[in-house]
């Protein structure tokens, strides 16, 4: 009866709670790095603003490898490269605890959009003269 719908119904709740919870876990660790810095932020922090959201594990290690890609993404699409980038990028590496192996997907991931971005507004012409790009 009453009772066995009300439980489907907390279950749901639940459920629709921790799925929401893990969603907002990536703006929360964007929020924290802006906060502190790539420079002064430490593994241990982002994992505690993970748990807050119930977030470890393989769960954890794709939200820090989005956060890496979003932000190398952002230093792609300045115009001008700065030296002090690649420490900085080693500094958010080390902040994050990521491995060289995750790097590198990030840096993939990040690669593919740019070339996305770039293809869409290059002309046929360009694309098939590689003097040109």
């Amino acid at each position: 009866g009453f009772a066995a719908v009300a439980a489907l119904a907390g279950d749901k709740a639940r459920k629709k709670i921790a799925k929401e919870r893990k969603v907002a876990v990536g703006p929360a660790l964007a929020e924290l790095l802006l906060a502190r810095g790539a420079d002064a932020v430490t593994p241990v922090e982002f994992q505690e603003v993970a748990a807050r959201f119930g977030v470890e594990g393989l769960e954890l290690q794709n939200e820090l490898r989005e956060l890496f890609a979003a932000y190398f993404l952002g230093m792609m699409n300045v115009p001008v490269a700065d030296t002090k980038e690649l420490t900085e990028l080693i500094n958010l590496k080390d902040a994050l605890g990521l491995d060289a192996d995750i790097v590198g997907d990030a840096v993939y991931q990040a690669g593919c959009a740019v070339y996305a971005k770039h293809c869409n507004w290059a002309q046929k012409d360009d694309l098939a003269d590689p003097e040109s790009l």
